[in-house]
């Protein structure tokens, strides 16, 4: 097994190390419109077409084909990838009333030869036991050691009420996941930039720093050294 698995998104495995654990579980976490899903996106799309890895992303609050769209407006097509079973964008709008169960899940890695997975967002989980707080941690954790013994490569997307890195408050299900990386969009006077940083990733000697980024054609650009205007440019 290989000992880091890279997102594709280059200026995020130079920070990473190299990229990810194996198997390991990661939390993508911030507020609407810091870049959650276009990350997830670019990981199943890269892990795809530059290291044929087969990957599903599980979106449950948005349509597959505004996910589609989405990509193709960053110039990020994968119809190819889908046609030839390399990518499965799998739709499982909550509202429906019915969700996927794990069970249905894990089969389908089976099946598929999934080494990648997005779930976008953990709302699905936190619907399915929104009365048993207790309930929800213990059955994603269930989850993720499934998808651990699976050889599976997770991750989950999760929504942050803060814009600041200084002010987060951090969940009972956090602590579950190997890594979380938070995504926020400080603000100087009048403009608003795009940052990330590495809160935790076990077993990876990543950067402590923040890191500013931009959206553009192709996805995420993430330069390591670049410092942001928004924080003063301070080394953090």
């Amino acid at each position: 097994m290989a000992d880091s698995i890279p997102t594709g998104i280059k200026g995020l495995d130079r920070i990473l190390g190299g990229g990810l654990k194996p198997s390991s579980s990661c939390l993508i976490t911030g507020a609407p419109g810091t870049g959650k899903s276009v990350l997830c996106l670019q990981y199943i799309i890269e892990g795809a077409r530059q290291y044929n890895e087969p990957g599903i992303y599980i979106t449950v609050e948005e349509h597959a084909s505004d996910m589609r769209d989405y990509a193709n407006s960053l110039g990020m097509d994968f119809s190819d990838l889908e046609e030839n079973g390399l990518v499965t964008l799998l739709e499982q709008p909550i509202l429906k009333g019915s969700v996927l169960s794990a069970e249905f899940i894990s089969k389908m890695v089976e099946e598929k030869g999934i080494k990648r997975m997005v779930l976008d967002s953990l709302t699905l989980f936190k619907y399915m036991h929104q009365d048993n707080p207790m309930s929800l941690r213990s059955n994603l954790l269930k989850f993720m050691v499934r998808m651990r013994e699976l050889n599976v490569t997770l991750l989950v997307t999760s929504e942050r009420n803060t814009t600041s890195v200084d002010n987060v408050e951090y969940t009972h299900t956090d602590y579950l996941f190997n890594g979380i990386i938070f995504l926020f969009k400080p603000r100087l006077k009048s403009a608003f930039e795009r940052c990330l940083t590495i809160s935790k990733m076990r077993g990876v000697d990543h950067s402590l720093k923040i890191h500013p980024f931009a959206i553009k054609t192709g996805g995420i650009i993430l330069q390591p050294d670049a410092t942001s205007f928004a924080l003063g440019g301070d080394d953090q």
